[in-house]
Order: C-alpha cells, then structure tokens, then sequence
C-alpha cells in the first residue's frame, strides 16, 4: 500500500511521481514534467493532486495530477514558490510559500480560479516544505539555510510564526503531517544530495526511516490520503433489516486521518457479503439472499463491516424478534380497543404486543323505531323532552305575570 506521494527530479530537470510504502519501496509512478519543486498536494474536492513546478527564470505555475499519469497546466502563481503546498479543509483551498531574491518568505491562498494572492510574511528561508494540521487548524513550514540546522515553525492564519524546534540539516524535501499518528514525515538529503524519509514527533524527536533516493529535495512529499484513513459505511446501516428481492443501495466514504474531512467516495471500494460474495464496485444497488450477512467495503488498503438481515416475508422478523410472545394484527383494518408496543421501528415489518384495553367499549342507543304513528324512544331520549317541556312552561309563566308592556 502506497503511503507517501513524492516528486523527484533528476540532474537533468526531468521530474517524476514515486509511491512509497511504510516497507521503503520507491516506485516511480510516471514523469510529471520539468522541475517540479515547489510542493505538492492532494486537493479532495476533486480527488486529484496538484503541484507546483519551475521555468528556467525561476516563475512558478500549478498543474493539476491524476493517478492515471494525466498532467494539466493550470495557471501561473509567481516567481519563485517552492516553499511547499498543502490543503486546508476549513476553507477548501490549497495554501503556498513564496520567496524572493533576497529570501524572504510569504504564506499564499490559491484560488483554482486562477490567483494566488499574499497573506503575510514568515521570514527567511521557508523552503523545507509546508503541512496542515486540519484538527487543530494550524500550518507547519520547515526552514532551510543551506547547511545550516532546519527548524520547524507553527504558522496560524492570524500571523502567528513560532519557531518550535530543530529538525536535522538540509531538510528541503517537504513535510506532511499524518493525524492518525500525530506524527510529521519529512524528507532530508545528505552532503551527496541522497534523500531519506524520517519522522519528527510533536516533542522534536526525528527518526531516520529509510532512503529514498536522489533529487528528493523539492519539498514534494505528501502522505497519501487513505494512509490512516477509514472507510465509513452510509448504506446499510448498522443492522439494518430488508426483504427478499428488495434492492439495497451499498454506497460509503472514506474520511482522512483526523475524521475531519472526506478524501474519496465510494469510487474503488468493492462491496463483499459473506454469504452472497462480490456484490460490486463503487455505489452498488443491489438484492440479496434471505440470510444474515456481513457486509464489507474494502479498497484502498481499508475495510470496514457491518450487520444486515434479509427476511423471506413481511412476518418473519416478528417471529424472529427477542422478547415476550407477539400477536401479530394480520387484518387490513386497524384494531379497536388495543394497547401496545411497537417492537420495531415504524418503517419495518411490525408486531404489536397486544392486552385488551380496561377501558369498555363504548356502546350506542338503540335506534328510535316507528310503529305506526308511535315513536318508541329511549329512556336517554324521554328524559330530554321532559326538561324541554318544562322549560317552556315556566317561560310563558313568567311572561303571564309580567303582563302587557
């Protein structure tokens, strides 16, 4: 599995992408260009990376990088930005370090509109390489003076640059920070100009991992996106119940390392099910057989699982469910006189447990019947002509002995 991107270039300015696995493989992937050694990215909105290489009198443009080895021009930024590139998901923009003649540093916000405008200034000499630490929002930048000790700073959008601690000497081939880890992955070159891969811990501790080669000193490393990532299941959920020959939607994303943000959809996760096999790839729509499955995504070097029932028809979960006996209510017409409990939710197949209710059921009159020209009327119905009558009665009462007006 592919950890790291990163982009070397040879003697000749030919540069090209490499894979590199946490064993200490190398692989080159494809030639990018000429002289890209100004950072590089993946940007997960278009779930693409992006990079920044060099013409001969030092301006610098950003491309855009499939995997497939397709290479864009996207538009010129500026001279002189090979500071490092990275991603920030609070705002959805790739950020840039510039310097000029004299070596001095400013942070850039890309516009993939096509600007990069200034933000404000470092300082000296930030050329090491640039990360983001998404959970915490704040940028790290490495300084490099030639031979001279690098050192790692902190740089919050507030213009805030803290200088935290020293990193080794000649660390120019970029930095990434993975989340998962909370560690920084770095590249540094030795007096020949070969490139090691190393970690610094958030206390300063630097770890030399393995080598890597030569022409790794264009702050070009990233950590790939699925490095410590996690695939997370949208459809089904978690012990969701279907029917038989009903269609389930398998479909998920996948989440970087610090749970922040999403870098990939369901594009190269294959659907498994332990008792139907291979279901498919990407978002799958699908039935399947009355069984209880697990259900995998897999890809990337990941994988999650999760419970799903299929039922042969509308009844069998009723029986199937845990607890007290059920009556099940098969009429078409809804029952009177019950009390009870769903025992699932409204938008599956249900049971009520059913006791008849202490409460009577309320019974009507009997209907006033005609026999002849006599009306037979209930006792409810007598007693209520009796109180009309006698309230007219006193009514003319009191008007006779009020007499005319």
């Amino acid at each position: 599995m592919i950890s790291f991107y990163a982009i070397a270039t040879d003697s000749t300015g030919t540069s090209k992408l490499y894979g590199i696995d946490l064993a200490g493989t190398s692989t080159p992937l494809f030639t990018v260009g000429s002289w890209f050694k100004g950072g590089l990215a993946y940007y997960p909105p278009t779930r693409l990376f992006y990079a920044i290489a060099q013409d001969t009198s030092g301006f610098s443009s950003l491309y855009r990088l499939s995997l497939d080895g397709h290479v864009q021009l996207l538009f010129g930024l500026g001279y002189r930005f090979t500071g490092g590139l990275t991603y920030r998901p609070q705002d959805n923009s790739l950020y840039a370090i510039s310097s000029d003649k004299t070596g001095f540093s400013t942070l850039h916000r890309i516009d993939l509109a096509g600007s990069a405008p200034a933000l404000f200034g470092l300082g000296l000499s930030f050329v090491g390489g640039l990360t983001h630490d998404a959970l915490n929002d704040v940028f790290y930048a490495v300084t490099a003076h030639g031979a001279d000790l690098s050192i790692l700073y902190s740089i919050r959008l507030s213009a805030a640059v803290t200088p935290l601690f020293g990193v080794g000497v000649q660390n120019r081939g970029g930095i990434s920070y993975q989340a998962a880890q909370k560690l920084f992955y770095s590249v540094h070159s030795d007096a020949k100009d070969f490139g090691y891969l190393q970690t610094i811990s958030p206390s300063g501790a630097v770890q030399v991992l393995f080598g890597l080669g030569y022409g790794f000193d264009g702050a070009n490393v990233c950590v790939s996106p699925f490095f410590g990532a996690a695939i997370k299941i949208l459809s089904p959920l978690a012990n969701e119940r279907f029917l038989k020959n009903e269609n389930v939607v398998f479909q998920a994303e996948v989440l970087d390392a610090s749970g922040t943000y999403v870098v990939s959809d369901s594009s190269g996760l294959t659907w498994l099910s332990n008792f139907d096999g291979t279901l498919g790839t990407g978002v799958v729509t699908k039935s399947l057989s009355v069984h209880n499955h697990q259900i995998t995504a897999l890809g990337h070097g990941l994988q999650t699982s999760v419970p799903a029932r299929v039922f042969a028809d509308l009844w069998r979960p009723i029986r199937a469910s845990s607890g007290p006996p059920t009556r099940a209510i098969r009429s078409t017409r809804p029952p009177r006189a019950l009390r009870g409990q769903w025992s699932s939710p409204s938008w599956k197949p249900f049971a009520i447990n059913a006791s008849p209710s202490p409460f009577p059921s309320a019974t009507r009159s009997p209907p006033t019947t005609m026999s002849g020209s006599t009306r037979t009327r209930s006792p409810f119905h007598s007693a209520r002509a009796s109180t009309r009558r006698e309230a007219a009665s006193s009514m003319r009462t009191a008007i006779s002995r009020a007499g005319p007006t």
